[in-house]
């Protein structure tokens, strides 16, 4: 019936197009992260591009917060993309829908690092992790000190 479409339209249509917007977001997290461990070693950096730009269309704040403010993400994506895009990427965040006062903090402390070293990340990728470890922004300097122990945990475990 006239009903039946009407309540299929207003109501169904949402929760399927919800579901191929969950399935392609899916598909580029695989596809940016074969493997799975966040390291974001990709063959076909594309989805790196894409991830972030689909995760604000889609109103996932917490998710692109958490991408963003990821060392490793955020390397894969300057070896492979200029500069500005991954700028281009901060500048679609919706502070208005933060998660947090303290995921907005960490997410505008990425924001403004990459802004102060977008020229030189531009030109070597490589020293996103010197310049983190060394830091002025504490959520950053965290992280990076959070990575560099985990890697030496990892190599005492290996020798």
């Amino acid at each position: 019936s006239h009903k039946d479409s009407q309540y299929n339209a207003k109501h169904l249509r949402p929760v399927a197009e919800l579901g191929i917007e969950t399935l392609m977001i899916d598909l580029l997290v695989r596809n940016a992260d074969p493997d799975g461990d966040f390291s974001w070693n990709c063959p076909d950096p594309r989805s790196l591009d894409q991830l972030p730009r689909k995760l604000a269309a889609t109103g996932r704040w917490h998710t692109f917060n958490n991408l963003l403010c990821d060392l490793k993400f955020c390397y894969q994506k300057l070896k492979h993309f200029p500069s500005s895009l991954l700028l281009r990427d901060f500048a679609l965040y919706e502070p208005a829908i933060s998660n947090s006062d303290e995921a907005m903090q960490r997410f505008t402390q990425y924001r403004l690092f990459f802004h102060q070293h977008h020229v030189m990340l531009a030109k070597k990728p490589s020293a996103i992790f010197k310049l983190a470890v060394a830091c002025k922004y504490p959520r950053i300097m965290s992280d990076a000190q959070t990575m560099v122990a985990n890697c030496h945990a990892f190599i005492e475990r290996w020798y």
